[in-house]
Parts: structure tokens; sequence; C-alpha cells
């Protein structure tokens, strides 16, 4: 209408990366087919949400400091073993869904898995409020998890 009536016409230009902002150091990146694992030296916690296809993903809790509140580690992923490790003065929440897979959680020994899913709580006592807590969702169609307290 503007251009019709040859008016002058006032742009308004936004950074967009002001508004979108993206995190430049992710811990893990979403790959159809890899293999992953966190940074070996200690690094800033941010909440994990891990997708893959195929591949093993080594997620090191030990070495970040957790946040107050609740922190959370998601995997979606439809082939491979997942690794998580997690330190010891931590009350983990593990929520793991699979087609077929084993389980090794905690050292309690290996348990097979057809269509199902576990939940298991750990480091918790009664009537105890904690400052950080850890939330564990994993899910596959066919693959492993080994929860290691370290």
């Amino acid at each position: 209408y503007k251009l019709w009536k040859n008016e002058p016409i006032q742009h308004m230009v936004r950074p967009f990366d002001t508004v979108y902002k993206e995190t430049p150091n992710s811990i893990i990146q979403n790959k159809l087919f890899s293999s992953q694992t966190t940074p070996f030296n200690a690094y800033e916690w941010q909440d994990v949400h891990v997708q893959s296809f195929y591949g093993e993903q080594v997620i090191d809790v030990t070495q970040t400091v957790l946040p107050k509140g609740l922190s959370f580690v998601s995997v979606r992923q439809s082939l491979g073993k997942v690794t998580i490790y997690v330190p010891y003065e931590i009350p983990v929440r593990l929520h793991f869904a699979t087609i077929i897979g084993e389980a090794d959680i905690f050292g309690r020994g290996v348990q097979r898995l057809w269509n199902q899913s576990i939940l298991v709580k750990d480091g918790y006592l009664d009537d105890v409020l904690y400052a950080s807590e850890l939330v564990i969702t994993v899910s596959t169609w066919i693959g492993d998890i080994e929860v290691i307290r370290k």
C-alpha cells in the first residue's frame, strides 16, 4: 500500500541473535549415527536432551555441579547403549522404557527387558528435602542402559 501511495517505508531491523539465542556450548548434539560422550573436563550444567538413531551415548554428570532444584537428562534412541555416571550425593529418579534391552542400574545386576519400562529411585531418604535432584528418562527400541555411581 505504501509503495502504491509513494510513501516512505520505515524499516525496522531486529537482530535475531537476541531473540533466538543458541547455546554454543551444547554438551551433546542430536546426531543420527554417532557415539558421543560429555566432556572429560568440568563443564557448566545444562539439561541434556538427546535424540539418536544409532550409537553409544555416555553422559558423565560427575564432571559438573548440579544447580539447586531438578536437573534433567532425557535420551531417546533407537539402537545402542546409554551409559550415565551420576555422583553419590545426588538422589536420582530413573525412567527407562525399551522394546528389547538390558538394564544394569547401580550395580544391582543385569535385568533383561521385553517391551517393559522400569522406574528406579535411588539416594532418597524419608522426610528429607533435597537441594538438588536428578531425573533421567531413557527411551529405546533396542538398547541397553547402564547407570553407575561414581
